[in-house]
């Protein structure tokens, strides 16, 4: 199966909200079953990576700059 085109978080959200809507519809009878729960296989979960704290203050102020300096990348 191809990997979708929607970021991750943006589809898991989605997916989220989705069946929130779809609970709501099967309790006031709207609906006969949340289509979600066949995605829940189909989205994986991304991995977290920690980072370590920066507790230098010149150390701050260099990645503060370095940031900035990505946000001003096309």
């Amino acid at each position: 199966m191809p990997k979708a085109s929607i970021p991750q978080p943006t589809a898991t959200r989605a997916r989220s909200t989705i069946g929130a809507v779809f609970g709501f519809a099967i309790a006031t009878s709207r609906a006969e079953r949340d289509p979600t729960a066949d995605l829940r296989g189909a989205l994986i979960t991304p991995t977290v990576t920690h980072r370590a704290t920066i507790v230098e203050p010149k150390a701050v102020g260099a990645c503060c700059v370095q940031s900035m300096a990505l946000r001003d990348m096309p």
